[in-house]
């Protein structure tokens, strides 16, 4: 549970839909603070289990929005040049 001083930046999550009529469907879910939801098919699939193609591709998807959030957003650590910001070098 988040207290009053926390305020979600930005939130990632798949559902997976299910109906008689199409299978199953996985959404990727993401938000960021003061926008609309936005939602990207991961794929989908009729019968038992999911396929092996439907299952690489979603998780690559899902830690490719990842990875390019959180690295466009905050940079990574050893890679950033801190001197262009004005910053001093950290200790």
């Amino acid at each position: 549970m988040l207290n009053q001083q926390e305020k979600p930046q930005w939130r990632m999550g798949v559902i997976v839909y299910h109906g008689r009529d199409f299978g199953h469907r996985l959404e990727l879910e993401t938000q960021r603070q003061g926008q609309a939801t936005r939602f990207t098919s991961l794929g989908s699939w009729k019968g038992l289990g999911i396929p092996e193609s439907v299952l690489n591709e979603a998780s690559a998807l899902v830690m490719a929005c990842l990875t390019e959030h959180l690295v466009t957003r905050y940079g990574v650590q050893g890679e950033i040049d801190f001197r262009r910001g004005g910053e001093p070098e950290p200790f």
